[in-house]
């Protein structure tokens, strides 16, 4: 008896008895969607939609795949969905997303976690996330990233949320400076990715002016310790595109960052901004570098753009950032769709 009879035979056994096996049970092997070196989740939007994009609630998040980080596609069967500032990040057979979702709650932030199946691409779990303090309380967070420790935990940097403040980026109202601070969460033993615990200290504190913005933090493993991005917007260093990305270095992952040595201020990128992203890849020797850019009239579009480069201690020339992901070359997209928030990870960890 052939191998395929004994496989039908089982199968048909199983569907009388009222058992469903799996494609492995039958020795069917479902291939992976996830087939590209790297992965980025973004969010996006329809400007032509009745809501017109007037809120983040309105955004849904993608997911793309490369093999060379600049030619990006969509991932097979990986539908969008609700969601803003998402980060992707892979531990052992699962691809977590982080993202956030809005509602009428206070604050309106709602963090959560989608996890995939890295073999088959199918949706295993969604979950929201909570950020408990050593005290117990909820810590109130905006824009994610996410790497695997030297244990196998997820930890999670981010901003701190100033709550009732419409955009975290900013200063209150009436405040002519104020600070802005990055912290760091483990994920507890057990759950998943979906509990974290607020490490001790704060990663990075910045103090800005009603002229200026912060937000977006993003961290990856660097060659010679770790390496942080964060958003920057500096309307008196430069008028029209003041979006800058901030590039901060430090030996431990917890411990604290300073700016890049050789970056004037810390400035990686000038024009590149909106949730800036970042990879090491060790077997090329260079950094993957992405953030959000405005396109120049007249199209006067947000889109996805970055630059390989080999160096991080030297600010990357406007000249060679390119755009990679717009709603004009995205499957799936149209023209009237604004992009932005990359977060990229590598499709096996």
């Amino acid at each position: 008896m052939t191998r395929f009879i004994r496989t039908t035979i089982v199968a048909l056994v199983a569907l009388l008895l009222g058992i469903a096996p799996s494609y492995f049970d039958l020795g069917f092997a479902q291939s992976s969607p996830f087939t590209g070196k790297y992965i980025m989740a973004f969010h996006g939007c329809d400007l032509s939609a009745s809501h017109q994009c007037f809120g983040p609630e309105f955004n849904d998040v993608y997911l793309a795949q490369s093999n060379n980080g600049t030619t990006w596609e969509p991932i097979p069967g990986i539908e969008p969905f609700t969601g803003d500032v998402p980060d992707p990040i892979r531990r052992g057979n699962s691809i977590f997303v982080y993202y956030l979702t809005f509602g009428f709650s206070d604050p309106p932030e709602t963090l959560n976690v989608r996890r995939y199946n890295a073999s088959t691409g199918a949706l295993e779990d969604e979950a929201i996330v909570t950020i408990e303090d050593a005290s117990g309380q909820s810590e109130h967070i905006v824009d994610p990233s996410m790497i695997v420790d030297e244990d196998g935990r997820l930890v999670m940097f981010y901003l701190l949320q100033d709550v009732g403040l419409n955009d975290p980026a900013l200063c209150r109202p009436g405040q002519s400076r104020c600070v802005k601070i990055y912290r760091s969460a483990t994920e507890v033993e057990g759950s998943n990715g979906t509990e974290f615990t607020v490490d001790e200290g704060n990663r990075f504190e910045i103090t800005i002016t009603t002229q200026q913005m912060s937000a977006d933090p993003d961290i990856f493993k660097g060659p010679n310790g770790y390496l942080m991005y964060v958003g920057f917007v500096d309307e008196t260093i430069r008028t029209g595109l003041p979006d800058m990305t901030l590039a901060l270095a430090s030996i431990e992952l917890r411990g604290e960052y300073q700016f890049v040595s050789g970056l004037r201020d810390g400035v990686l990128a000038i024009g590149l901004s909106g949730g800036p992203s970042g990879l090491y890849d060790p077997s090329s020797g260079q950094y993957l570098t992405y953030g959000t850019q405005v396109a120049p009239p007249p199209n006067d579009e947000f889109l996805i753009g970055g630059a390989v480069h080999r160096n991080v201690n030297v600010q990357i020339p406007e000249s060679q950032l390119r755009s990679m992901i717009t709603g004009r070359n995205f499957p799936g997209l149209t023209p009237s769709f604004i992009i932005a928030s990359p977060g990229v990870a590598f499709r096996s960890e």
